[in-house]
């Protein structure tokens, strides 16, 4: 990814973490290499969009359920 889209990527997940407050959910804590713009070994495919199987239960098993279901009123 070049500079300029991640100044993009950055200033946008900025916004929606203002906008948000309590709902949004760091999901690159989760799957991405610290420090890095990219999946950990075998959590995405090669396109750096889309999630493997593996990947999305590190995204399942790192959110706080309870939290979010908080969050919604249920």
């Amino acid at each position: 990814v070049d500079e300029k889209r991640e100044k993009v990527r950055q200033g946008y997940n900025k916004v929606l973490k203002k906008e948000l407050g309590e709902g949004y959910v760091e999901i690159e804590e989760i799957l991405s290499v610290p420090g890095e713009n990219k999946y950990k070994e075998g959590y995405g495919f090669r396109d750096g969009v889309h999630l493997t199987r593996r990947g999305g239960k590190a995204l399942a098993d790192g959110l706080d359920i309870k939290r979010l279901a908080g969050l919604l009123g249920l």
